[in-house]
């Protein structure tokens, strides 16, 4: 009889990491029917989307997971922008995550800034689109078991009549 491993966490830190690391990636897995795969497995379980306005989204205390969105541009020469213009644009876009705990009474606590990781603008090419610029950003969270809820906002110096703001709700059950 041989000893076997325990089966891995669902959401590990590692997890989390890879989602905001390689998200696009695990996207165009799924384009092209890759859906058994590390990184689609972790863009599945171990993520939620920081601007599904009004979404709930459920997790174990176990879980360690990501928020996460990505700003993807495709089509760039045709909006008559260069690549280095592309790169500009997307690093002075300005992201926020907010996190406030819903107490007991059903009121919601102080609001707190969560620390952001932003990749540095890469570029791959996807399936039905070709060479896409982009760059994620994102939030690792490991939260007690409760309710919460996430508030991103975006805004661009580019773009400034794109700002957005969405509110997501992320539930923690006890293992």
């Amino acid at each position: 009889m041989t000893a076997q491993a325990a089966p891995p966490d669902k959401c590990t830190r590692g997890s989390a990491q890879k989602v905001i690391n390689a998200g696009i990636v695990a996207a165009n897995h799924v384009r092209e029917g890759r859906v058994n795969t590390g990184i689609v497995d972790a863009i599945t379980n171990c993520r939620y989307v920081l601007y599904d306005d009004g979404e709930t989204f459920t997790f174990s205390e176990d879980d360690v997971f990501a928020g996460m969105t990505a700003f993807t541009w495709w089509d760039w020469e045709s909006d008559g922008y260069t690549r280095a213009e592309v790169k500009g644009i997307m690093k002075r876009v300005q992201d926020t995550v907010l996190l406030a705990e819903v107490m007991a009474d059903g009121s919601l606590g102080e609001f707190v800034e969560v620390p952001i990781v932003r990749t540095p603008v890469k570029y791959h090419v996807m399936a039905g689109q070709g060479m896409t610029a982009y760059q994620i950003t994102g939030v690792v969270l490991d939260l007690e078991p409760g309710t919460y809820v996430s508030q991103y906002s975006s805004s661009s110096p580019d773009f400034p009549d794109e700002d957005f703001t969405a509110t997501v709700t992320l539930v923690v059950t006890p293992d």
